[in-house]
């Protein structure tokens, strides 16, 4: 790789590499080369939606939770919600599946099913969970 294709994007990268393929194959047919060396250019991979970002940052986190009004039962719950999704990177479905029986507060550990092959993973209680919020 060249140092100017350090510096292009992806598509860039593909389409630069698109078009040398075509001046070696044009190359070759014009017998200006011995060999077809366009079959050795490859173009990088690129995927779609691969620009998505994976998450969002801790600060947008903050404010995502900031933004939750929890003067309301209806806000205490999405908070709740948005806690469990952050904190222990839960599914929405397994988030949805949970009860309070998948609470153990003897042992301090939320119990998460509905995995994968039917597997389950206890988690330990977070102390910054954001539950002595509801008590104030």
């Amino acid at each position: 790789m060249t140092e100017r294709g350090r510096k292009l994007g992806k598509k860039a990268l593909k389409g630069t590499c698109a078009a040398l393929r075509t001046f070696l194959r044009y190359a070759h047919q014009q017998r200006l080369m011995r060999r077809d060396l366009s079959s050795a250019v490859e173009s990088p991979r690129t995927y779609r939606l691969a620009e998505l970002p994976r998450s969002i940052t801790w600060d947008e986190v903050r404010r995502m939770l900031d933004a939750v009004d929890r003067r309301t039962s209806l806000g205490i719950r999405d908070y709740a919600i948005l806690l469990l999704l952050v904190t222990y990177g839960l599914r929405a479905r397994e988030v949805a599946a949970l009860r309070l029986d998948d609470i153990d507060w003897r042992r301090g550990q939320l119990h998460v099913g509905g995995r994968k092959a039917g597997h389950s993973t206890s988690y330990p209680l977070s102390r910054r969970s954001g539950m002595q919020s509801f008590t104030t």
